[in-house]
């Protein structure tokens, strides 16, 4: 992919004529990313964003002791420090590459200036921002009024393909910190739903797990 592939790709470009996606492309810069290398650490300066054209770019905070918390998992069409962008400051969070990705960094100061010459791009942004905190709520929720098999349960539940069967793509570690808990909790809560009957096993490597649907209710 180019620079102008990926941010025609947008979501948030789409409805822009093919003049203003070059425009934007020009003051952009293509990186190609391998697994784990980090776009930006909490507590840098904000200088720009980026949109994702390949792979998924993870956004976490983490503590001084170490500790991390998964906020969000992006693709492709997705950006990344929008918000921030526009608050200006510091990045309130880390990202890296959670695969290998395709992104674009865009200058933030090139992009403001044009952003308020074309007022219909404030627009969709300020769509993308309403959808991210609406999840960032739900979250919140999740913390506050269930207990990890809940969010657990519920997370399967999003997951799951049209055959009920969720298939788990990441480490029990990265899910535990996505979840906020530890792996170890994780663990004996995977082991309430299989022992309820509300998931069984169905693959050799332990990863596939096709949900009953109507035991699964009970934790949702």
């Amino acid at each position: 992919m180019n620079d102008i592939e990926i941010i025609s790709a947008a979501q948030v470009f789409k409805g822009l004529n093919d003049e203003c996606k070059e425009k934007i492309a020009g003051m952009s810069k293509y990186k190609k990313l391998r697994e784990g290398v980090v776009l930006f650490n909490q507590g840098e300066r904000t200088d720009g964003m980026y949109v994702i054209g390949s792979g998924e770019i993870e956004v976490f905070c983490s503590n001084r002791n170490g500790k991390e918390q998964v906020m969000h998992l992006l693709g492709v069409g997705e950006l990344c420090a929008e918000i921030p962008l526009f608050q200006g400051g510091s990045y309130p969070a880390s990202a890296r590459a959670y695969s290998d990705a395709e992104v674009c960094y865009v200058d933030g100061g090139e992009f403001l200036d044009f952003a308020c010459e074309n007022p219909e791009i404030l627009l969709e942004m300020l769509a993308v921002i309403s959808l991210r905190t609406k999840k960032f709520l739900k979250m919140i929720e999740n913390l506050s009024l269930k207990d990890v098999t809940q969010r657990l349960a519920t997370y399967l539940w999003k997951n799951k393909d049209e055959n009920n069967v969720f298939r788990l793509g990441r480490s029990k570690i990265e899910l535990a910190s996505e979840l906020s808990t530890i792996p170890e909790t994780l663990s004996r809560s995977i082991k309430k739903l299989l022992d309820t009957k509300a998931i069984e096993v169905i693959s050799k490597d332990k990863k596939s797990y096709k949900l009953n649907i109507e035991m699964m209710k009970e934790f949702l």
